[in-house]
């Protein structure tokens, strides 16, 4: 492979133009009643068409100098391996040359939509360890799939052999690959228990708030009985939309995680899943940055936890899920984690609410400025809208609810928090109603910002961010009240 240059295949010539032409069909098809009006009106004569020939003969030779210059770049455009990088060169009207260090490899991933499928070819992706290019894919080429998967072994029989620093302390975890397919009843339980806060919060103003606003007369359903229905079939309408975008984006969530597998062979992940857009991701050991442990509310109520992956390459595009492990009984959870990824403990998990003994006292202030504010800015608006108390039941009540919520929200946020600091790692609880857990080796620690007012000042405590080389989503890290001694040793083990 060294010493063989390839192509990427020929389909990308048409993947490139096909913005063009997809432009094209979609003008024409709008047009098309005025097209056939046009050639079969009896107007039409050999002067008009002598006008729109030159039209059409422009617009072909547009299209082939279009698929003429994707052909070209196609010829001269290779990818090949010299030495320890791997390289892509294009030697068009603009010669460039992109040579990426085989030993800065975050992951390599092989991606296959229905169309690629069908014709055997495969999306080959490779991101680097970069904080530059976190948020973009640095190579993305389109190859034969056997050609895809020669060069995927050939990368990583190289990186094999270069030298990375891994805690093996867990030896055990050098075996072989055992593909293990989550089963479709497990993908549909992960919808449902991962189903987010806001899909929840909005199904509840479905339930309840709906109700309460026909009752007050806020919205009209109309009467079916009645002779004008407009408004009863406009309240459903509006209502079926609403339930048809989210069995959409349920069943969405359900066909992306179809066959998920995540297995690890030596200091390798190997993570599948997907089922109109396959996607296969190999990721070294070494360029996971931290382990994301999530609990979305439903999960959080019925005991289940899964995990993600914080590393470059993977999160970085609308298709790509970080999932480490689908959501599970914690006991599985546990045991299923310490099977594949030993190297990230989670015995610290267990102390979930470990702050600083004066911590209360801040936090109390904090969420009373802010109840204070809110409640400033509710009775300041009922003024200048000048609206009476009489009559206004449902405006009471969704205050009331607001203040309960705000209550709600502040009490759970100060029971979710927690910073724990190990001998190799930090661990960050954080969360409200879907509770996160951070599992953060320090040596993956890029630098930490601390905040202190003065309250928190004089009473030795601080909150900060902690960054990461990362996507933009997870690059910067929440980290919760510490004191003064657990900051200084965040540092010293920062520079150790």
């Amino acid at each position: 492979m060294e010493n063989n240059k390839i192509r990427c295949h020929f389909s990308i010539i048409f993947e490139k133009a096909g913005s063009f032409l997809v432009f094209w069909f979609i003008l024409a098809w709008n047009w098309i009643d005025d097209i056939i009006e046009l050639f079969t009106s009896p107007d039409f004569n050999q002067k008009a068409f002598q006008h729109l020939l030159p039209i059409c003969v422009g617009l072909i030779l547009l299209l082939v100098f279009i698929l003429g210059y994707q052909f070209l770049v196609w010829r001269k455009t290779f990818i090949y391996l010299e030495g320890d990088t791997f390289v892509v060169e294009r030697s068009t009207l603009n010669r460039k040359k992109n040579s990426l260090s085989i030993s800065s490899i975050a992951n390599i991933n092989l991606e296959q939509n229905l169309f690629e499928r069908l014709i055997g070819t495969s999306r080959f992706k490779l991101d680097t360890d970069s904080f530059s290019t976190a948020d973009s894919t640095d190579v993305s080429i389109v190859l034969s799939t056997p050609k895809a998967t020669a060069l995927k072994e050939s990368l990583l029989s190289l990186m094999n052999n270069t030298t990375h620093k891994v805690d093996t302390s867990a030896s055990s975890a050098q075996t072989t690959p055992e593909h293990s397919y989550v089963s479709t009843k497990d993908v549909l339980s992960h919808c449902f228990f991962s189903l987010p806060s806001a899909t929840i919060f909005f199904f509840l103003i479905l339930v309840i708030g709906l109700p309460l606003a026909v009752h007050f007369g806020y919205l009209s359903l109309g009467n079916p009985a009645s002779g004008n229905n407009s408004e009863f079939y406009k309240s459903i309408f509006a209502i079926a939309i609403f339930v048809i975008t989210y069995v959409y984006s349920f069943l969405k969530r359900l066909l992306s995680f179809y066959h998920f597998c995540c297995c690890r062979q030596g200091n390798e992940l190997m993570i599948q899943y997907g089922f109109f857009r396959k996607q296969e991701f190999t990721i070294p050991l070494e360029r996971i940055n931290a382990v994301q442990l999530l609990q979305p509310p439903l999960a959080r109520l019925t005991g289940r936890m899964q995990a993600q992956l914080i590393c470059v390459g993977i999160g970085d595009d609308d298709t790509e899920k970080p999932q480490l492990t689908l959501s599970m009984k914690k006991d599985l959870f546990f045991a299923h984690l310490q099977e594949i990824l030993p190297e990230f403990s989670t015995e610290s998990i267990k102390n979930v609410h470990n702050l600083p003994n004066n911590t209360g006292i801040a936090y109390f202030f904090s969420c009373l400025s802010f109840f204070l504010l809110f409640q400033a800015f509710f009775w300041i608006t009922l003024s200048v809208l000048d609206i009476k108390s009489s009559g206004t039941q449902f405006l009471w009540i969704c205050y009331g609810v607001s203040n309960v919520f705000i209550i709600l929200y502040q009490l759970l946020h100060y029971h979710t928090m927690g910073t724990v600091l190990e001998e190799k790692r930090l661990t960050i609880h954080n969360g409200v109603f879907q509770k996160q857990i951070y599992i953060i080796p320090y040596r993956k620690i890029q630098f930490f910002t601390f905040h202190q007012n003065p309250l928190c000042g004089f009473l030795q405590i601080a909150r900060g961010e902690i960054h990461l080389l990362a996507p933009l989503t997870n690059s910067t890290i929440s980290l919760p009240y510490i004191n003064s001694k657990d900051m200084n040793l965040l540092k010293v083990k920062l520079l150790d």
